[in-house]
């Protein structure tokens, strides 16, 4: 049930940098290459992190359910709080 989950939490974090990477371009926000590079390294954890558990070499756990929920909510409440506010002077809610 875990692993379940976890595959719906990889591919939705994959899905939803690409979409915010993509309105970020499309909008013009100029630290988009910095956001970019955030998300490339929080890609990176999680899919070896994914490649560990599909290898047998790690466990899915809660800490590895706890660190995903952690880093997205950090990632939201602080690194996209960034560019909150250029996307609302440029219309988008």
């Amino acid at each position: 049930m875990l692993g379940d989950i976890y595959e719906e939490i990889v591919e939705y974090t994959k899905t939803h940098l690409k979409n915010e990477e993509v309105l970020l371009e499309k909008c013009g926000y100029s630290d988009t290459a910095i956001h970019k590079m955030v998300h490339s390294k929080l890609t990176k954890q999680v899919l070896d992190k994914q490649k560990e558990i599909n290898d047998g070499k790690s466990l899915i756990s809660m800490d590895v359910m706890n660190f995903l929920k952690s880093w997205l909510i950090d990632h939201i409440q602080n690194t996209d709080k960034k560019y909150s506010a250029f996307l609302i002077s440029k219309g988008i809610k």
